[in-house]
């Protein structure tokens, strides 16, 4: 129970002046910067400034960009911020201190633009804290930074940063990813979640690129993996609410949303470990020390005990001032049952007549007569009975929830389930468990642009004259190959019959005249490469020139090229494979809406029946889109939540024979591999569940009644597994008694598992 915020609830402060903080981002290529402040108990961005390129390599890049950032932010206030938290890049850290020459860097900003140095986050880390405040549960999801010369796949499983590498950049980052989390020493059972972000935002390529990747076949996803993009401003956002919370809480800032995590281990320590801190400019504090931090380390890092803790002497004095009125009775034993509150009651009576007799009323006073003394007696009787209705009310009133924060036991069983459609009765010993088959049919459409490609367009064409150079008339088919120049090729249209060679006698002796014949031919290809001009030479390929060649007078041409998009056995693929995906995650979807409350989804990854698919082209037509209509059956199998908590129970007595019971809602089964039969089906599966200590409520009540609430913190931590616990007195003006209620009825107890 905060006592600080009991004691708020009386009396009305001036309001404060909002004070204001910076966040920075610092990645390797861009720097982002936000203006946060605290108001109503909640870490709020005011504003995001401008997001600015960087060399990654020098501080005056840095300085400069960092300075035109958050000039765009602050220039919507008058004051100066009162303080600078840093996210970095992980490169920047090392064992949750950062790096020597990047600590330089930042000192050099400090000094430069006069910021007050608070404290510093990973980025990474500051997006899965926020996302899990966000969501309302730890994350589980393969995280993927973009950068322009390397991609960070990080893999993040409840919540922890589990393994981290880097990746070149290629053309296909659904191939780098793959290669990233190939090199992790563990990679079964990978969440099927993937969250892109670069900072710059217009990642939809990229994800459209990871959707269409068959991940189940290449790793080890049960699901095909959900990908999502996370847009630009939310990494300074997380920094500015996730980090900021912290540092607000170490400034005295109270906090209501964010709880902080303290277990016992953290409880237990004797000894706080000393870092070092980025060095605030000469003359000035290190002012990240000064205000609470834990000095050079990651503030989501950090476990710090709540301003004010149960049991603690520094809470009651810090709650109340010194000066306060206190209460003089020793603290009193709890009753051990009900009926002893009459005992108490009378007790109090007595009290009250000891009190008048202390007063030593003057006996005068009574021998007043007439309205006087009728005054007085009424007065003593209003007062009596006012004395006895507020002790009443005290008594019988107030009411308080308890809620302990205990460390749960984790159990993972594997179990082999046989799951039947012909039976209608569970089988424990044997694990078989009837089922239902649930259908699915989705139908819609999706167009994608087309890659392939395609050269087309018109063959040169023109007359040749073949000459023959032999005594033996020749005859050319259709077909006969010529070759030019640049070996192009060209073919006779028609089959041509070329006479022999002849002599004739001249003056100047005997001259052969060779059999000639005009023929129309084209270009083999397409082209303009083809157009020739007149007077080029051919030869008749597997003739040797000596008996046969050709010529053009007239020259070839009329030959033309361009290149055409036509669709590609690819883009038939991907815009199946991405269209399927689509309709699966929707189906899935709809199933977890319709599904009934006892009934569990033992697989959605299920082979999908194509009932129709209609594509707009075939393969190889020239059109610049594709559109695919596609309708499908899925199929899911449903079985019943309660046959498999009775398998599991029975494969977990042992462990529930201690002093532990079961989480009914914490049991999550995932099927890890399913084989098919007509009417069965064989299923492996990964069951993690969590046990609580079992605790006896009312033996605790016992303990808590009528105590205060820094009373009860040794006792509270005898209790098995306990971590932490949260004392809520109402009405809240109650709390000013700084007492739980009197009576065991009024106190609820709740018990939770620490998340």
């Amino acid at each position: 129970m905060n006592l600080k915020n009991i004691i708020s609830k009386f009396g009305h402060k001036p309001e404060e002046k909002l004070k204001f903080f910076l966040a920075i981002e610092i990645s390797e290529e861009i720097v982002k910067s936000a203006l946060w402040t605290v108001k109503s108990g909640q870490t709020e961005v005011v504003k995001i400034g401008s997001l600015q390129d960087w060399d990654g390599k020098t501080k005056e890049s840095l300085l400069t960009s960092i300075d035109n950032s958050i000039s765009d932010a602050c220039d919507s206030i008058e004051t100066e911020p009162e303080g600078i938290i840093f996210g970095l890049p992980s490169l920047w850290v090392k064992k949750e201190a950062i790096l020597p020459e990047k600590k330089e860097f930042l000192k050099f900003i400090c000094q430069k633009l006069a910021l007050r140095p608070l404290g510093f986050v990973v980025n990474l880390e500051a997006l899965v804290s926020f996302l899990k405040n966000k969501e309302g549960t730890p994350v589980n999801a393969i995280f993927i930074n973009l950068q322009d010369a390397e991609s960070e796949i990080s893999l993040v499983k409840v919540g922890k940063i589990l393994a981290s590498e880097r990746v070149g950049r290629s053309q296909d980052l659904a191939a780098d990813v793959q290669e990233g989390l190939a090199r992790f020493k563990k990679q079964e059972d990978l969440p099927a979640r993937m969250i892109l972000f670069n900072g710059r935002g217009n990642l939809e390529e990229y994800q459209e690129q990871l959707v269409s990747f068959e991940w189940s076949k290449k790793l080890s996803f049960l699901h095909f993996p959900k990908v999502e993009s996370l847009e630009k401003e939310k990494s300074i956002e997380a920094i500015a609410l996730a980090g900021g919370a912290e540092v607000a809480k170490s400034l005295g800032f109270d906090i209501r949303e964010v709880k902080e995590e303290k277990t016992r281990e953290a409880k237990e320590e004797k000894e706080i470990k000393e870092e070092k801190t980025i060095e605030t400019p000469e003359g000035e504090e290190t002012l990240a020390a000064s205000l609470g931090f834990v000095q050079n380390q990651d503030i989501t890092q950090i476990k710090k005990e709540p301003a004010i803790e149960i049991g603690s002497e520094k809470s009651a004095e810090e709650a109340f001032p010194k000066d306060a009125p206190e209460e003089t009775a020793e603290p009193e034993k709890p009753p051990d049952t009900e009926s002893e509150s009459f005992v108490k009651k009378e007790a109090l009576v007595n009290k009250f007549i000891a009190l008048i007799k202390k007063l030593k009323l003057n006996l005068k006073l009574f021998s007043l007569a007439g309205k006087k003394r009728f005054v007085l007696i009424f007065i003593l009787i209003l007062g009596t009975t006012a004395l006895a209705g507020v002790t009443a009310l005290f008594w019988y009133l107030p009411k308080a929830e308890v809620t302990l924060f205990l460390e749960p036991k984790l159990i993972e069983k594997n179990l082999k389930i046989i799951a039947d459609k012909s039976v209608d009765q569970l089988d424990i010993e044997q694990q078989i468990i009837p089922i239902e088959e649930k259908d699915i049919i989705l139908e819609d459409k999706k167009n994608a642009e087309t890659t392939g490609e395609k050269l087309v367009g018109d063959q040169a064409y023109g007359e040749i004259i073949l000459y023959n150079k032999t005594e033996v008339e020749k005859n050319f088919p259709q077909g006969t190959i010529l070759v030019g120049p640049d070996d192009l090729e060209f073919t006779l249209d028609e089959e041509v019959v070329v006479a022999s060679s002849s002599s004739e006698e001249t003056e100047d002796g005997e001259k052969i005249i060779y059999g000639k014949t005009t023929v129309k031919a084209k270009a083999t290809t397409i082209g303009p490469e083809s157009n020739l001009g007149g007077g080029t030479s051919f030869s008749l390929k597997d003739y040797s020139e000596k008996q046969f060649s050709a010529k053009t007078e007239s020259g070839f041409s009329g030959g033309t090229s361009r290149k055409v998009k036509i669709v590609s056995s690819q883009d038939l693929d991907s815009l199946q494979e991405n269209l399927t995906s689509k309709l699966e995650e929707k189906a899935n979807q709809e199933l977890e809406a319709e599904l009934e409350e006892d009934k569990i989804i033992l697989s959605h990854k299920l082979q999908p029946e194509i009932l129709t698919k209609n594509f707009n082209a075939d393969l190889d037509d020239e059109v610049d889109s594709l559109t695919l209509d596609l309708k499908i059956k899925f199929t899911s199998l449903l079985a019943s939540k309660n046959d498999l908590k009775n398998i599991l129970l029975n494969l977990i007595q042992d462990e529930l024979k201690g002093d532990y019971v079961l989480e009914e809602d914490k049991i999550n089964i995932e099927a890890q591999a399913i084989s098919f039969g007509e009417e069965k089906a064989e299923i492996e599966s990964l069951t993690t569940v969590y046990l609580l200590p079992q605790i006896d409520k009312e033996e605790v009540i016992k303990n808590l009644v009528g105590r205060k609430p820094e009373d009860t913190q040794a006792f509270l931590e005898s209790l098995p597994s306990f971590i932490e616990a949260e004392m809520q007195i109402k009405p809240n003006f109650f709390g000013l008694v700084k007492r739980l209620p009197r009576l065991s009825k009024n106190i609820n107890l709740v018990l939770k598992q620490k998340e």
